[in-house]
């Protein structure tokens, strides 16, 4: 993998924002009522895709500058788990928040845009990385996601008219989540559902297409890539700190049901439905069909 450039801004700056939900609600508008595209082939993340990217809310980007590495967050694919263990800066959530190690998210240091030569010179020279999970996996731990605590609230989750089927959720997660959501059953925000059912590759990526990391490391081997992280912001940091130790990576919010496959008997259409959705991850990071099982 060799790192061509930066993140297309589009999808992460926070100027960007109100562009990317006019896009999104187009698209939203053009897919669920006229059963079409919102774009030209041109605006899709990848050949392989039947939908434009959806950047909104936007991709997450992470920067700490004493170890000079860019974090790319990916939801549902380890993200928890990295963020506790390095830690997002003023946010006491996490366990290292107030370290050296600390993370802090873009829209802290957008002043670095006012010249365009800053985030290039900074994404040429810092270590940039992300984690993926095999996309049916996710997809899955996504739908338990929504049917949790973790974002239901009060009593919604014994409420029948609160309940989404999977065959349901595979086909139009975006659409299963609104109908949820108006009715009251969820505690968190349109956007921040939005956020996690995006697909990993459209955050990895130019604006012109090529890789915008170094690396990408991958939940189904997370703690020997973990190392390989590691080792490189080890290389990389300021000269006055200290190396960051190596910890296995803590499971956060694990999910994942006591069905054994939840693509098989009268949920096999989600596993087609899925690969439509996620088509550039399953296309970009080599994820075959049988490995939803692993």
């Amino acid at each position: 993998m060799q790192k061509q450039g930066h993140l297309a801004w589009e999808h992460w700056s926070t100027k960007r924002h109100e562009p990317r939900f006019d896009h999104f609600l187009s698209w939203r508008l053009n897919r669920t009522v006229y059963g079409r595209p919102a774009a030209t082939k041109e605006s899709y993340t990848c050949k392989a895709a039947d939908h434009p990217s959806l950047p909104f809310p936007g991709c997450h980007v992470f920067i700490n500058h004493k170890y000079k590495y860019i974090y790319i967050r990916s939801p549902k694919a380890a993200s928890t788990s990295i963020v506790d263990e390095l830690g997002e800066c003023n946010n006491q959530r996490t366990r290292g928040h107030n370290s050296s190690t600390c993370m802090g998210m873009h829209g802290t240091w957008e002043h670095w845009f006012k010249d365009p030569r800053n985030i290039t010179d900074m994404w040429r020279d810092y270590f940039v990385f992300g984690f993926v999970r095999n996309p049916w996996k996710r997809a899955y731990s996504l739908f338990k996601y929504m049917q949790s605590d973790g974002c239901m609230g009060g009593d919604s989750l014994a409420q029948p008219h609160c309940k989404v089927s999977w065959g349901d959720f595979c086909v139009d997660p975006w659409g299963s989540s609104d109908s949820v959501h108006d009715k009251g059953c969820l505690v968190r925000s349109k956007s921040y559902m939005y956020f996690h059912m995006m697909d990993q590759f459209h955050c990895m990526v130019t604006a012109e297409g090529d890789w915008a990391v170094d690396y990408v490391g991958r939940v189904e081997s997370a703690n020997d890539d973990w190392k390989d992280v590691l080792s490189s912001i080890n290389q990389r940091r300021d000269p006055s700190m200290p190396e960051i130790p190596y910890n296995p990576l803590v499971p956060k919010n694990v999910r994942t049901g006591s069905v054994s496959d939840p693509y098989a008997g009268h949920n096999a259409h989600c596993l087609d439905a899925v690969s439509s959705w996620y088509a550039c991850d399953v296309e970009k990071f080599g994820y075959l069909k049988d490995s939803r099982r692993r």
